[in-house]
């Protein structure tokens, strides 16, 4: 005999409770519904996950067809219903992790040491980048942006934005040591991508911007660079 969308629309419920308990680490009690509608990747999903609790709740304290109730009455949860519940398990079970959504290094734009830095504002401004990591060796050394524009053309040692500047003699403008935190972080590659948007997230509401992540092994500044995220490759990730 063929199961009914209740009788799947139950077990696919049952898998979808242990994905979220298992890859979330929640305890029996916790509600998936809860969970799930307070995290910032599921809450465009709010409303649908907190139906199918209901609907689960109504069969677990009914039956699928309470007694003395015409079986012609029974309740069906939809097709579209059990599609939902199978996209949110495997989104559950196959969550991304930073390096699944960052920028490789072979395309993105950055600059060495040795890099001119009148070329590298002329390119910044043709493609309306608004700030380029400067490596050495690999690993990010420094973050040219436009207050570092205005540090090397203010402080006392001014330098004037001629040919032959190049990142080198300004290194302490560009320093990544002294951005660590103010709008620039590193995290781990194995990271997973929504927990990086929510550090961002609650960074945002703390009157924070993160620009820019940067994504190594396990997440030190003196480990090679293997890309970087903003928030719009995040949103695009969805």
């Amino acid at each position: 005999m063929k199961p009914s969308n209740a009788d799947i629309f139950i077990e696919k419920y049952k898998e979808l409770e242990q994905a979220v308990r298992a890859e979330y680490h929640l305890s029996d009690g916790d509600s998936i519904s809860y969970y799930l509608g307070h995290k910032t990747k599921y809450k465009k999903y709010q409303e649908d996950i907190a139906y199918c609790q209901r609907v689960r709740n109504f069969f677990a304290h009914n039956g699928k067809v309470p007694i003395g109730v015409n079986p012609e009455f029974a309740v069906q949860p939809s097709d579209s219903m059990l599609e939902f519940i199978s996209r949110l398990i495997d989104k559950i079970k196959d969550r991304d992790r930073c390096i699944d959504v960052a920028v490789r290094l072979n395309k993105v734009f950055f600059c060495g040491m040795n890099h001119s830095v009148r070329s590298a504002v002329k390119i910044m401004r043709e493609n309306d980048f608004t700030h380029v990591p400067v490596l050495e060796g690999g690993r990010v050394a420094g973050i040219f942006d436009e207050y570092s524009l205005i540090r090397c053309l203010t402080d006392s040692d001014g330098h004037s934005i001629g040919s032959e500047l190049r990142f080198n003699k300004i290194r302490q403008q560009i320093d990544i040591t002294d951005k660590i935190g103010k709008g620039y972080v590193f995290v781990p590659s194995a990271m997973y991508a929504e927990e990086l948007r929510e550090k961002i997230d609650l960074a945002y509401s703390e009157g924070r911007r993160i620009k820019m992540a940067f994504v190594t092994q396990n997440g030190s500044k003196d480990e090679l660079l293997l890309g970087i995220i903003t928030p719009w490759d995040l949103i695009s990730a969805g």
